[in-house]
This record gives C-alpha cells, structure tokens and sequence, in this order.
C-alpha cells in the first residue's frame, strides 16, 4: 500500500455487485491487510433495492444480507482501527466526496459503480504473497476471530473451512 494517506475507505456497492458472502470475505481480509500495515479503514456497504440484479431476492431478503454484512464485518475488524456503515445509493455521492481525505480503494470502479469483487480474490493473494508468516496470521481468519459466534464444543485447531451454499430459487448469474 504505497501511499502517504492513514486513512483508507472501502465501499462494497451491492446495488451493482452480487449479494454474496464470498466476496465479502475476500474485501474483509483486504481491510485486514490495510489495518495490520497500520492504517484505519472504512468501509461502507451501498444498499440495494429489490428487484436486485439477478432478480431472485426480495426485500427482506437483500435487507438481511446487508444487516448479515455488518455483522460479519464488525466481527471481522478491529473497531479501534476500522468503521462500518450501511447508506443507501443516494448516499453514495456525498460519501465519496468525504473520501477526498482518505485513500478510496478500486477508486475508478467505485465512481463509475462498476463491481470489483471479481478482483479481490487475486488482489489478497498477491498481498499475502509478500508479507511474513507472522503478518498472514494477523490478516488470515481463524476460529479466535469469531468467538462470539462459535459453540464452545468445537475442537480449536488452526485452520477454519467455509462452507457455500448456492440458491435454490435458481440460478445467480453473478457466479457465471
């Protein structure tokens, strides 16, 4: 992250992106990264009206991912170095005129509300791919980050396992 501002921010526009949670891990852990080189983040996640874009969630659907977001989110980072909020699209312009005093990441397709999370996948392993072992633990997930929302029988080992499940009102176009 070369660059002299402190302050990062991250907006994850699901008006325009997939209503997933894979790609949400995938810009968390960028967060992660941001805030273990000792910079704070903040992240915004841009509301979405039904009919989303695959057409398939109604409201209170798309309405329980977001607030499912937020929680993942809060749980994820570490609130002495990182916000999170949820706006609305119309929101969306006054919040990038407040990043001028930040560094707003995927800027251009940010602006132009182009999706990125495509992009995140490759852009944590090219990260991670230069940091030491001891900066991977710090970044990576593990069972310790999720306390809160893990039984106390599980076995604590080192690794953790994401389990997907895939809609079976039909077919998310986002995933072609």
């Amino acid at each position: 992250m070369d660059t002299t501002e402190d302050r990062f921010s991250i907006v994850v526009d699901y008006e325009v992106s997939s209503l997933g949670y894979g790609p949400l891990i995938y810009i968390i852990a960028i967060a992660r990264f941001i805030i273990a080189q000792g910079h704070k983040v903040d992240v915004f996640l841009v509301e979405a009206k039904a009919p989303h874009m695959d057409g398939i969630e109604c409201q209170e659907e798309i309405d329980e991912f977001i607030n499912n977001s937020l929680i993942l989110v809060e749980a994820l980072l570490n609130p002495k170095h990182s916000t999170i909020s949820s706006i609305s699209a119309n929101e969306l312009t006054h919040v990038l005129d407040r990043t001028a005093n930040s560094f707003l990441l995927f800027d251009d397709f940010t602006r132009d509300r182009r999706p990125f999370f495509r992009d995140c996948f490759n852009v944590i392993n090219y990260l991670m791919a230069g940091v030491s072992v001891v900066e991977q633990d710090r970044v990576l997930y593990s069972l310790n980050d999720f306390p809160d929302y893990s039984k106390q029988c599980l076995n604590i080992g080192p690794f953790i396992t994401w389990h997907c499940r895939y809609s079976l009102k039909g077919v998310e176009f986002g995933r072609q």
